[in-house]
């Protein structure tokens, strides 16, 4: 995965539970009191360019961040592989460091204890930059935190963090910034009291960062090093809470919605002018109240991005839902966004490298969190589908495909490595795959290659696949094809070639023959008949050669070749040697009668030395 500054929320609001020592309905209560989700700020402005639009959570829109193409797939929950992350944890906090180029995290709340129910803070800080977590060790380090509320601060040009709970029961006013590797403590006697349940974003029409913290009348500015309390009254703000918090560009209002810490419903509300407006009635459709959820600006869409949360119960219900608010109107996209994280105490930032929502930790009931997840479409990948080596026979039409999954609409995609003896077609798409049919004229190796592209220019590129291909696979059939009534019919099928071992079905057998034997068919055939057998061998490279013949059976099958050649031929002797001896028979007898007969004179022929004239004088003889 690629590089991606998140710039976002951060959830600052952890359960109290987990400090609880007492019984699990102790430790639940505490959750039921304790309320709030922090929500880093975004940063309108990464490293000097105009702000465009700023992400709510602290999420930052740039100039180069357009919204997806219509075209373009619809966004879902994506899970993001990492070679290292940090200690599994959730309540951390996170934010884009536009000065530095990367998502910032600090903190959060290790798991551990009975069903991971208590966990101990942590002082960590990591870097995320082209898909990898880094760890940072700075010089000077804040104490370990979670719960608390970061976000980037583009008037003073560094990453701002407050509040949160540490090591004692108590939350921890102290406020810090971040910036080329180095935290610096700006606490100062003034700023707002100890929380552990509050929210930051930048808003821009104060041209300063906003600070919610979770209670009535917490609502501070922070400008140029220095805190400001908003002095609101107890009726114009929206109450005990915990809330998830982000900046909405196109309303130019930052948004909060959340729930009681008591399980009353909370609401939706927006701060501009200087002041919190409950506009639940004004809106359209309504997440469940709930708390510790996560929420975002993503720019690319154009919405509020709403992950996530829990009732404030007893025994709370676990939202993995997916919700938009834009132009006053909630809409759920869970049905399209599929599942994510886990769904409490994430923390969700906008990374504008990878152009997706990213959501890190994420916590259930006795679940451990720490898991990165992205919102968007997700990266171009291709793999090959089928076994590498693929196996084939010479002359046998070869399918090399691989499949597609993630990127934009318009993919691209080709294959290198044209065969040396043989023929592909040019790569096609159909449906999830690409790929071309090959046809190989010689036996040995061949290797393919592939690069694929997206519409917006990503690219990935295949593995080596090596073909392997075998001799031509040939089968042949010997022995005698017709018999007669109740004799036997036995044929050899002879295979050759191809890549073993190989499967054999034979179909159309003769009526009565049942099967093949191996690599014969050896069967009496019953009654009498004309059969077009077909044998069919697959070998384990699944190319299939075929073997036919005409079987002839029974009397009736008077057709040259084999058994009933040989009656035909018996038969017709026996009745031309009948024939010839009643013809001999007849021609003797007829020589007989001739003899018992006077015989009449012949006539002389006047050549013959015997002959003479007849005297006219001489009378005949008496």
């Amino acid at each position: 995965m690629a590089s991606r500054p998140r710039i976002g929320h951060t959830p600052s609001g952890a359960f109290r539970r987990f400090r609880v020592t007492g019984p699990l309905m102790a430790v639940a209560l505490t959750v039921l009191l304790v309320s709030g989700a922090a929500t880093p700020a975004v940063d309108p402005i990464h490293r000097g360019a105009a702000p465009i639009g700023l992400l709510r959570n602290g999420s930052i829109s740039e100039g180069r961040e357009a919204p997806r193409p219509a075209a373009e797939a619809t966004p879902a929950w994506y899970a993001l592989t990492e070679n290292r992350s940090p200690s599994a944890n959730y309540a951390a906090a996170t934010a884009y460091d536009a000065a530095d180029g990367y998502t910032l995290l600090y903190g959060g709340c290790i798991p551990g204890g009975l069903d991971n129910l208590f966990c101990v803070p942590s002082n960590q800080t990591w870097a995320l930059e082209a898909g990898e977590w880094t760890p940072i060790n700075s010089t000077l380090v804040p104490p370990a935190l979670s719960t608390e509320a970061m976000a980037w601060d583009p008037v003073d040009g560094y990453v701002l963090m407050v509040g949160g709970v540490g090591s004692s029961p108590l939350g921890v006013p102290d406020t810090w910034s971040y910036l080329h590797g180095e935290w610096t403590n700006r606490s100062t006697a003034s700023g707002p009291p100890s929380t552990e349940s509050s929210a930051l974003v930048y808003d821009p029409e104060l041209s300063a960062m906003l600070y919610y913290g979770g209670s009535c009348n917490v609502t501070w500015t922070y400008r140029a090093g220095l805190w400001t309390h908003l002095n609101l009254s107890e009726d114009a703000c929206p109450g005990p809470a915990s809330v998830e918090m982000a900046y909405d560009p196109p309303e130019q209002e930052v948004v909060l919605f959340g729930g009681g810490g008591l399980g009353e419903p909370l609401g939706t509300w927006a701060f501009a002018n200087g002041s919190w407006t409950n506009i639940t009635g004004s809106v359209q459709g309504s997440p469940p109240p709930n708390v510790f959820g996560t929420m975002a600006y993503d720019p690319l869409d154009g919405y509020l991005v709403l992950y996530g949360g829990a009732s404030a119960e007893l025994l709370p219900t676990y939202y993995t839902t997916t919700w938009s608010f834009s132009g006053d109107r909630w809409t759920n996209l869970t049905g399209a966004a599929g599942l994510g994280a886990d769904p409490t105490y994430g923390s969700a930032v906008f990374d504008p490298g990878e152009g997706d929502l990213i959501l890190y930790g994420g916590h259930a009931f006795g679940g451990v969190g720490g898991n990165s997840w992205a919102y968007g479409e997700p990266p171009l990948q291709a793999q090959w589908t089928g076994p590498n080596p693929l196996r084939t026979d010479v002359g046998a039409a070869t399918s090399i495909r691989f499949s597609l999954s993630g990127g934009g609409t318009g993919t691209t995609a080709s294959l290198s490595g044209a065969p040396t003896s043989g023929t592909c077609t040019s790569a096609s798409r159909s449906g999830g795959t690409f790929g071309s049919s090959c046809t190989f004229s010689a036996v040995g190796d061949q290797t393919f290659g592939g690069t694929v592209k997206d519409d917006r220019a990503n690219g990935t590129s295949l593995p080596n696949l090596t073909v392997e291909v075998g001799p031509v696979l040939t089968v042949g059939l010997v022995g005698a094809t017709s018999v007669g009534s109740g004799a036997r019919l036995s044929l050899d099928i002879r295979v050759a070639g191809g890549w073993p071992p190989y499967t054999l079905q034979a179909s159309s057998l003769p009526s009565g023959c049942t099967g093949l034997n191996g690599t014969w068919l050896n069967c009496t055939p019953s009654g009498s008949g004309t059969y077009a057998l077909s044998v069919a061998v697959t070998d384990a490279a699944h190319v299939t050669s075929y073997a036919n013949a005409t079987i002839h059976t029974g009397v009736s099958a008077l057709l040259p070749g084999g058994t009933s050649t040989l009656i035909v031929v018996l038969l017709v002797t026996v009745v031309a040697v009948v024939l010839a001896a009643v013809v001999l028979t007849r021609r003797k007898r007829g020589r007989q009668s001739s003899a018992s007969a006077p015989a009449e004179p012949t006539p002389m022929d006047p050549g013959d030395p015997e002959f003479r004239e007849p005297d006219p004088d001489e009378s005949p003889p008496e």
